[in-house]
């Protein structure tokens, strides 16, 4: 990659080629639209991992050897564990 370039992941770009451009062009509205693209496709997300995870507490299904109840889903309920599961180690 050239000096002075930065990628920009997650940019849909037409055909195989990846969005680049420089620092000098990286400012605040850039970082907040990307920002907002990330947040747009997070909320179905959060709204399925929901879902499954007030099921696992009203059906008292396991998940991992972990059993979830809706008494105290506030708490203790999937989505937290599967969120932290998942959650990338850096």
């Amino acid at each position: 990659m050239d000096e002075g370039k930065v990628p920009l992941d997650g940019v849909s770009v037409k055909g195989s080629r990846r969005a680049t451009t420089t620092n000098a062009q990286v400012d605040m509205n850039v970082l907040l639209n990307e920002r907002a693209r990330a947040l747009y496709w997070e909320e179905p997300r959060k709204t399925e991992l929901t879902s499954v995870a007030f099921i696992y507490a009203k059906t008292g299904k396991s998940y991992n050897g972990k059993t979830y109840t809706a008494a105290n889903f506030s708490t203790n309920n999937f989505y937290i564990d599967r969120i932290l599961e998942k959650k990338c180690v850096l």
